[in-house]
């Protein structure tokens, strides 16, 4: 059954010019709504997109796609939830939306954004630089 409509919204995917910049917390941000929305997809659906993104950006193409490949199924199924709520120990499961988010860490650790913490946050603007969209000279 081949998906023939447009899979993403018009203008969500930007053009190699359109792009954030590299290793900023808006390029992490974007390659994980991508995944983020990809994990939700059906197997050809998924395909589509894939397709549908390697048209609109080479770049932003390898870079999904090899983070994808990084994830596991389990992990796709615990980031789809529902999450345990209780150890194998009996012990209650605390999750933290950052540190236990297998999608987000696989971009985290890949992109290794300068003007976001390990978390994912972005840092305050009075200890970045002008280049990375601060009040500090560069």
């Amino acid at each position: 059954m081949p998906i023939t409509a447009q899979v993403f919204k018009k203008g969500f995917l930007p053009s190699v010019d359109g792009m954030p910049a590299e290793r900023t917390h808006a390029m992490a941000k974007l390659i994980f709504n991508i995944l983020r929305v990809m994990c939700f997809m059906s197997k050809h659906k998924r395909e589509a997109a894939m397709i549908e993104l390697k048209d609109a950006n080479k770049i932003l193409h390898s870079r999904v796609k090899k983070y994808w490949s990084q994830l596991t199924p389990a992990d796709i199924r615990f980031f789809k939830g529902p999450r345990p709520q209780f150890h194998e120990d009996g012990k209650l499961a605390i999750w933290d939306p950052q540190r236990d988010n297998p999608v987000l860490q696989v971009v985290l650790k890949g992109e290794k954004p300068l003007d976001a913490n390990e978390l994912g946050f972005r840092k305050s603007k009075l200890i970045l630089p002008r280049s990375l969209g601060g009040i500090l000279p560069s």
